[in-house]
Parts: C-alpha cells; structure tokens; sequence
C-alpha cells in the first residue's frame, strides 16, 4: 500500500517516516523494520540509497540519499511486530532538481 507521494532533489539527505499505530494491537511492539527501493527504471533502485533507518515507537524512520532526475522510486517497508505479524507499506519519491 503506497500511502504517501514525495518530490525529493538528488542532493538531498532526508527523513521519511510511517506511522503504523493504528495497525498495531495494544501491547504490540515493531521489533524489525526493513526498507527496499525500487524504481520503474532500474531493476534494483540502486541510484537510491537508505542511508539509515529507525524504529521509535510505532513510527518506522528511513534516511533517504541520491536518486536519478526524472525518476520515480519505491521505498517499501517491512515490518515484524512482537506478535509475528508483519506487513508492508510505502511511499512514492520523485527526483527533480531544485
């Protein structure tokens, strides 16, 4: 589920972050949280990198760097709760210059 659309320039280093509360049974904690980029250009999505992410709470964090202008990536992520559960959202970033 693509739940978020970004515009992002090449040279930036930002913070993406998803909310994933409502989702979550009242004692349930994300204890893993996986990012993966892809693009409709290039099999991998190489030419976008995680450069770091996080869990706080119930609010996964991912640092996203580079990209290729006039591209549109994927940055999907995964999550495994304390109760086995897991499930995958994402959002949409395209590159254009400043």
């Amino acid at each position: 589920m693509t739940v978020a659309t970004y515009t992002k320039a090449p040279t930036a280093i930002l913070d993406y972050s998803l909310t994933w509360g409502s989702w979550l049974l009242a004692t349930e904690t994300i204890t893993l949280s996986s990012w993966a980029i892809t693009s409709e250009t290039t099999a991998n999505g190489s030419d976008l990198t995680v450069l770091t992410s996080q869990i706080n709470g119930a609010i996964t964090t991912a640092w996203l760097q580079a990209g290729v202008v006039g591209t549109t990536y994927t940055a999907s992520d995964t999550v495994t709760t304390s109760a086995g559960r897991t499930d995958t959202r994402s959002i949409t970033l395209t590159i254009q210059p400043r």
